[in-house]
């Protein structure tokens, strides 16, 4: 028989797997950056990013997958981002960088 403390956390770890199976698709992390800032990344991106899809499914009832909702995500942020028009000819009015924008996609 094996202790109560034993068979809760053997219960408990499999949320915990789940989480960072979850978190761990299409990342954004960078194998070039520092693993500091990796772990900064991590801990913003990912973990908050499951938590709110968790939520997500608990307020909606719908089930959707980690990286649809990233993808909503991100087109909700482009969405309400203040966009240049374009001129005539096709080339941007103002100071914004192309390189900058074209990330953000």
């Amino acid at each position: 028989m094996k202790p109560a403390i034993v068979v809760d956390y053997n219960k408990a770890k499999g949320a915990v797997d789940l989480s960072d199976q979850m978190a761990a698709y299409q990342t954004p992390l960078r194998k070039t950056l520092k693993w500091y800032k990796k772990v900064a990344f991590d801990l913003i991106l990912n973990i908050a990013m499951v938590n709110a899809l968790v939520l997500y499914k608990t307020v909606t009832n719908k089930h959707v997958s980690i990286v649809d909702f990233r993808k909503e995500i991100l087109k909700s942020f482009w969405q309400n981002l203040p966009h240049p028009e374009r001129l005539q000819n096709g080339r941007q009015e103002g100071n914004t960088c192309f390189r900058k924008e074209k990330d953000l996609l």
